[in-house]
């Protein structure tokens, strides 16, 4: 299991590198009968289109586990923490979806990149302490908020090097992304002393361990600790280096909650050249949940993290702020987490490793986890509720800490900061989205003659109601266009004190120059707004639920129940825009057999969202009738090679949407024309029948 036995100059290494050849005997937990049981799921892993990139990977050894304490079954750091998120993966169908990384120790190399020689020294001789000699220094190990036992160096040196492991294969371009299930924790580890469950600080070694190993491609990390306890050992790690940015939101109580002092406070932001690359957010109480959160990542971790520009992501991810934890006492839910993971993989090119910290409910922690997996497996978080609003002891805090980051970024600024005093109340709020969907709604009436679609199955009517829309002759046209989109761009301008300047503000709906071809052509029309309604708050919290599973229900919907009741020889043609496309895909899967028969023609427009493959057994159809219209900076350009269960791809110069079809807009005309047999025109060199070249205009 040891990576390196040798010295460099090739002498012998000490005796303490080779510790688990001796300690590999000491199996006081051996493995449950349930787990032991877990056999490896068969391979389904998904890749980034073209380039063959695996999305996402993970590592997990049930070695870890072999730490735990000597007579304590309840002990919070209990080997059962990452048993129980694996267990919860397995279930999910994650897991099989995952490349799976191999564990290895870590090297004394390593190690000291971050900590002194003598920690390192210190740490690996706790394995050939007698275990009567380890009993007898129990108070004093609970006074560093420890526990060892023989194991627990193997468990420490197995954590560490895992995760190296895991970032090795995210620096390499072999994932895009990973997860590491591992433990001990590792974020209060200081370079010289162990402390708080912690051993070896895991996040910090692998953040100067890649930028040593990979100095042209990783030069900055940034490390996002959302664990509720502030990560002493990770800031003070690289409290004066600036290529290193340290953000952590935790729960903080004027210095007396653990780690206990005032070096997680919000003046403490770095020193010499690394002044301002240390973030603290330090909540003031307990209770703080999504709206706080996200409102923290709206104001001050995407901001700085953006203007940053990391070039790898490390998050520093315990679960002991998720809802339910008996030592946090705070209140994020799995949505919660999804979100905040979902916007940090819009940085350093979605190269991010998610490296498992605290977290003491085996349910709350296992949700989450599979919750932060599954975003990193490209599935898309349903939005947050809009009727929650962050307590106003939260906005204060965060007020005060864009006064202190203001000074070192330019993205922050306490005027950006809504004053609590301006905060709605959840009784009087009334969402920028209800009052658009009730304008949207208005303005079809009176320019296209479209009326709301009556839906009668009450799930689809709840998240859908007044969103469907659609022309009276249904029945009667050759032609009906299925427009399925998002809501458009809502460009505003901001006043000092956060309110909206509405003489500087627009609604760009993207979709009105289709309604306009469909009108000139006398199609019929069903037009889908896709922003979704949660009022049912058990729904937000189910983990397989994404943004496509309810915009696929409702499509399957109205196909059955309107579209193909419909004429016979009713020719159909649906437009997609943004995560629609996705949507639409899985509802032609659903329903093949007919679909292959009525739908002539399809146009997607997913920006820079994942471009959609449909199932094998359709290719030859979908790339017959399916145009693809992207950017031409779309990750799908890039290494991209054509391929039938991708459509038609055009790739364009444009990147807003808006522009886009403006600009294709004879293009996009010229496709259903020819795909419904009323051609116009000869078919241009884009089209050319026979040809699946993807291309550039």
């Amino acid at each position: 299991m040891v990576e390196d036995t040798t010295s460099p100059n090739n002498q012998p290494a000490p005796l303490y590198e080779t510790v688990t050849t001796t300690v590999r005997k000491y199996y006081r937990h051996p493995p449950s009968e349930s787990h032991a049981g877990l056999l490896e799921p068969p391979s389904e892993l998904i890749r980034m289109p073209f380039s063959g990139l695996v999305r996402s990977g993970y590592v997990y050894d049930y070695e870890m586990t072999r730490h735990a304490p000597f007579d304590e079954d309840d002990h919070p750091e209990q080997p059962a923490r990452i048993t129980s998120i694996y267990e919860s993966l397995n279930n999910s169908q994650c897991i099989k979806r995952m490349l799976k990384i191999n564990s290895r120790n870590v090297t004394r190399a390593e190690v000291t990149l971050v900590h002194s020689p003598e920690h390192w020294d210190r740490v690996n001789m706790l394995a050939f302490i007698p275990e009567v000699e380890l009993r007898a220094l129990i108070p004093l190990h609970e006074r560093m908020s420890i526990y060892v036992n023989p194991m627990t160096t193997y468990a420490a040196l197995l954590s560490a090097g895992s995760l190296l492991e895991l970032t090795k294969a995210v620096c390499d371009e072999r994932i895009r992304n990973g997860f590491a299930i591992v433990r001990p924790p590792g974020h209060h580890a200081e370079p010289e002393q162990m402390m708080g469950f912690s051993f070896f600080n895991n996040a910090s070694i692998a953040a100067r361990w890649a930028q040593k190993n990979y100095p042209n491609s990783v030069k900055r990390v940034l490390i996002l600790d959302w664990d509720v306890h502030h990560g002493n050992g990770t800031q003070r790690a690289f409290y004066d280096d600036p290529s290193v940015l340290y953000i952590s939101l935790h729960r903080y109580e004027n210095g007396t909650f653990y780690p206990g002092s005032d070096f997680g406070g919000m003046n403490m932001t770095g020193s010499g050249a690394g002044e301002g690359f240390s973030v603290n957010i330090p909540w003031p109480h307990a209770g703080m949940g999504d709206p706080e959160y996200l409102q923290a990542f709206n104001q001050v971790v995407m901001p700085i993290s953006q203007e940053f520009a990391p070039d790898l992501v490390i998050i520093s991810a315990g679960y002991d702020a998720a809802i339910n934890d008996p030592l946090g006492e705070n209140l994020i839910t799995p949505l919660g987490y999804a979100q905040m993971t979902h916007q940090l993989s819009s940085l350093a090119g979605g190269k991010m490793v998610v490296a498992l910290e605290g977290g003491y409910n085996l349910d709350s922690i296992a949700t989450s986890a599979t919750s932060t997996t599954q975003t990193l497996l490209g599935e898309i978080p349903p939005q947050a509720p809009f009727n929650s609003v962050a307590k106003t002891t939260a906005m204060e805090t965060l007020h005060d800490v864009c006064m202190v980051q203001s000074k070192y970024w330019k993205s922050v600024s306490p005027k950006s900061n809504v004053n609590s005093s301006l905060q709605p109340s959840s009784e009087n709020v009334t969402s920028i989205y209800e009052v658009l969907s009730k304008y949207r709604e208005q303005l079809l009436y009176e320019k296209y003659n479209m009326f709301s679609l009556d839906i009668t199955d009450e799930e689809i009517k709840r998240r859908f109601e007044n969103q469907v829309m659609a022309t009276s002759d249904l029945y009667s046209v050759d032609t009906l266009l299925v427009n399925v989109h998002d809501f458009g761009n809502l460009l505003f301008e901001s006043k000092n004190n956060g309110e909206i300047k509405l003489d500087k503000s627009f609604l760009v709906d993207t979709t009105e120059r289709i309604l306009d071809m469909a009108e000139s052509k006398k199609w019929g029309v069903i037009d889908v707004n896709i922003f979704h309604n949660f009022a049912n708050q058990s729904r937000q919290t189910r983990l397989l639920r994404t943004q496509i599973d309810p915009v696929k229900d409702l499509l399957v919907w109205l196909w059955d129940n309107f579209i193909d009741l419909s004429k016979p020889n009713l020719k159909v043609v649906f437009v997609g825009f943004g995560s629609a496309c996705a949507a639409i895909t899985k509802f032609f899967e659903m329903r093949r057999s007919t679909v292959e028969k009525r739908v002539h023609a399809s146009i997607y427009i997913p920006g820079m969202l994942d471009v959609p493959r449909v199932l094998k057994i359709m290719k030859d159809w979908y790339e017959s009738k399916t145009l693809v219209i992207i950017p031409s900076v779309h990750d799908h350009v890039e290494n991209g090679k054509p391929f039938k269960s991708f459509g038609k791809v055009l790739a364009s110069t444009e990147s807003s949407s808006w522009v886009l079809v403006e600009k294709h807009y004879d293009d996009i005309l010229e496709w259903i024309s020819s795909r419904n047999g009323d051609r116009l025109s000869p078919p241009s060199s884009v089209f050319a029948e026979g040809s699946n070249k993807m291309e550039v205009t």
